[in-house]
């Protein structure tokens, strides 16, 4: 009986560990004044990624970060970005440039890169990734300036947020 029980235990612990309790998103904003941009990185989990690409976007199997994925995995990644994490900036919605992504572990990372105009004192940002298909979806926002940062939690029933820049 005991054998049994600790066979069990171990066929499990396998499925346990590709599962995670909360769902999650975590974006990183760089402003460089100098150049006019906002680099931006954003960390999801692959797979919550991918179930939110399949829902809204296309029912395709693309396995994000292995040898099989699919080979328009990034450009469905870009299209799905650009409908659900924007930026506004005096009411114009600026278009960010796909850079890439990169797997690591559960999760995966996007780059992207926006070029914003000179003299810029507030922007706002629409995180609305996968808050359509997950109940508990918290989207963070961490926005860096000048040695400062100042964070934002999005969910469902807040998707838009606008952030004032300081200059020193």
């Amino acid at each position: 009986m005991i054998k049994r029980l600790f066979i069990s235990f171990l066929l499990l612990v396998p499925l346990l560990s590709f599962s995670h309790p909360v769902h999650i998103s975590v974006c990183d904003i760089h402003y460089s004044s100098e150049k006019n941009t906002f680099q931006i990185s954003i960390r999801v989990f692959t797979d919550d990624l991918e179930l939110g690409i399949r829902k809204s976007i296309k029912d395709k199997v693309l396995d994000i970060g292995f040898e099989t994925e699919s080979s328009d995995a990034d450009s469905l990644i870009q299209d799905y970005l650009e409908k659900n994490f924007q930026i506004n900036i005096q009411d114009s919605l600026y278009s960010a440039s796909f850079i890439g992504k990169e797997a690591e572990g559960m999760s995966v990372w996007c780059y992207l890169e926006i070029k914003v105009p000179k003299k810029l004192n507030q922007f706002s940002i629409k995180n609305a990734l996968l808050d359509k298909h997950f109940e508990d979806q918290k989207n963070m926002v961490h926005f860096h300036h000048q040695g400062k940062m100042e964070s934002k939690v999005f969910d469902k029933n807040k998707r838009t947020q606008t952030i004032r820049i300081t200059h020193l």
